[in-house]
């Protein structure tokens, strides 16, 4: 994947599960998340790092341009914290 910041990976993570909001959607950030690399030494991620991309998910959510109704928001706000249980428990890691 091209070189984001946090904040840009975050804000593209929130599009997709605004785009499918089932588990598939989830997975998809999931694996996503799993797939990243540093920049430099090309090695993965730390979990560390992916828990602090989904904190910033957790942080755009409530202004995400795309949502409007408390409720929607609500919404991605759970698929979020799915998306945090299956990093914390290294559940959905394909290695």
């Amino acid at each position: 994947m091209a070189s984001m910041t946090k904040e840009e990976r975050a804000k593209q993570y929130l599009d997709w599960l605004e785009a499918d909001k089932t588990e598939n959607g989830i997975q998809r950030v999931v694996d996503s998340l799993n797939e990243l690399v540093y920049s430099e030494s090309q090695k993965p991620i730390s979990k560390e790092y992916k828990l602090s991309i989904i904190a910033e998910m957790e942080k755009q959510a409530p202004s995400h341009e795309v949502i409007l109704e408390h409720a929607e928001n609500k919404s991605i706000l759970l698929l979020i914290q799915t998306v945090k249980a299956k990093i914390e428990s290294d559940k959905g890691n394909k290695s």
